[in-house]
């Protein structure tokens, strides 16, 4: 059982965060902010990419804690400072072009 969101699964507690323009954001955000412990919005170099501290807005309204970082491997390194737990993981997730920019990391 998960001690964050009350499920069967376990969830990565460490996020990052990176949506393109004209997504369904507050959507995504209140499906993800039960599992996360922290959420890290980088911002992204995509011409469509809003600006990071919109989606650490979004995150907030939706209960979660988040931050803003300048980059995806930026982002990727506040995640791993924050292991406290063997285990631990980080979910890179919101678009494609994050993973993208997160798998050259």
């Amino acid at each position: 059982m998960c001690g964050r969101c009350g499920t069967a699964r376990s969830c990565p507690g460490h996020l990052v965060f990176g949506m393109l323009k004209g997504k369904p954001h507050a959507a995504v955000a209140r499906t993800l902010v039960p599992m996360a412990e922290h959420v890290w919005c980088p911002t992204l170099t995509h011409p469509r990419a809003p600006p990071a501290g919109e989606l650490v807005r979004i995150i907030r309204e939706a209960g979660g804690v988040a931050d803003e970082v300048t980059s995806v491997s930026a982002a990727l390194a506040a995640a791993r400072a924050g292991f406290d737990r063997p285990g631990d993981l980080i979910l890179v997730t919101g678009s494609l072009a994050l993973v993208g920019e997160a798998m050259v990391s």
